[in-house]
C-alpha cells in the first residue's frame, strides 16, 4: 500500500489524505483485512485531525474492489463512483515523457476537438432559440 498526504489538495476542501493502491491477498481477506482496514481508517482519522485534513480518499485494486467497497461503506465512507459517477485517472512519468515530446501535436488534436464541440453546441443553442421564437 502506498500512502501520502502532502501532495493531495482539494480545491473545495483543502488539505487531504490519499491512500493509493490498497491491495491484499484474497487468502487473508476474510479473516484479517476487515479489522486491519478498520484500524487503518482509525489511524487515518487521527492523522487527518492532526494535519487538519478535510478529506480522506483511496483507491483499490480490481481484485479486491467489491470487498473493500463493502467495508468502507460500512464505516461510513462515500462511494464517489456510485454517488457522483466520478472516475479517477492517472498519468505516470512515461506518459508525461511521451506527451512532452508530442505536445504540439496533442495540443492541436485537443484544440480541434474542442473547437468542433463548441461549434456543435452553438448550432444546437441557435436551433433551440429559433425553435423557441417560432413557438411564441
Amino acid at each position: 500500500m502506498l500512502f501520502f498526504h502532502g501532495n493531495y489538495y482539494s480545491l473545495w476542501d483543502g488539505q487531504s489524505i490519499w491512500v493509493d493502491k490498497m491491495s491484499f491477498s484474497p487468502l487473508h481477506f476474510d479473516c484479517h483485512i476487515p479489522n486491519a482496514i478498520s484500524a487503518m481508517f482509525g489511524k487515518l482519522v487521527e492523522l487527518s485531525n492532526a494535519i487538519e485534513a478535510k478529506r480522506i480518499g483511496w483507491i483499490f485494486n480490481e481484485e479486491t474492489k467489491k470487498n473493500f467497497y463493502e467495508i468502507m461503506e460500512n464505516i461510513g465512507a462515500i462511494n464517489m463512483t456510485k454517488q457522483e459517477d466520478w472516475h479517477i485517472y492517472r498519468s505516470n512519468k512515461s506518459e508525461f515523457s511521451e506527451y512532452s515530446t508530442t505536445t504540439g501535436d496533442n495540443y492541436m488534436k485537443l484544440n480541434e476537438t474542442h473547437k468542433q464541440r463548441a461549434k456543435d453546441l452553438l448550432k444546437k443553442q441557435k436551433a433551440r432559440e429559433i425553435e423557441k421564437i417560432q413557438q411564441e
